[in-house]
C-alpha cells in the first residue's frame, strides 16, 4: 500500500512541475481589494487547487462532525424516552403497591416520606 501511495504521490507533484513548467506565463489576479503580485500561472493553477483541497476537507470534517452530533442527540433522545417511560411504570407499580397496601390495612412504613 505505501509503494502506491508514494507512486501516486510522485505522479501528482511530477504533474505539478509539469503546469508549472507548461505555463510560465506570468499573471497578476485581482481580488476587488487587493492584488496578488505576479507569478507563474501553473504556480496559480498549483496554489488554487490546494487551497480549494484544504477547503473541501475542512467542509467535509465540520459535516462529518454535525451528523456525529445529529446521530448522538438521536441517541440521546431514544434514551432520554426510555428512561421516562420506565419513570412512569415504576410510579404506576409504586401507586398500585400503596393502593394494595392500604385497602389490606397493612400499616404504612414510618420511613415512607409521601404518608
Amino acid at each position: 500500500m505505501r509503494v502506491i501511495m508514494s507512486i501516486l504521490l510522485g505522479l501528482i507533484i511530477a504533474y505539478g512541475l509539469f503546469l508549472v513548467f507548461a505555463n510560465s506565463q506570468p499573471v497578476m489576479v485581482n481580488l476587488l481589494f487587493s492584488t496578488v503580485p505576479q507569478m507563474a500561472l501553473g504556480l496559480m493553477l498549483i496554489l488554487t487547487l490546494l487551497l480549494g483541497l484544504l477547503a473541501g476537507i475542512l467542509m467535509s470534517l465540520m459535516l462529518f462532525r454535525v451528523f456525529q452530533i445529529r446521530a448522538e442527540n438521536q441517541r440521546l433522545l431514544r434514551d432520554l424516552a426510555a428512561a421516562q417511560q420506565k419513570l412512569v411504570e415504576t410510579q404506576s407499580n409504586y401507586e398500585q403497591h400503596l393502593n394494595q397496601s392500604r385497602n389490606a390495612g397493612i400499616p404504612l412504613s414510618v420511613n415512607n416520606p409521601t404518608v
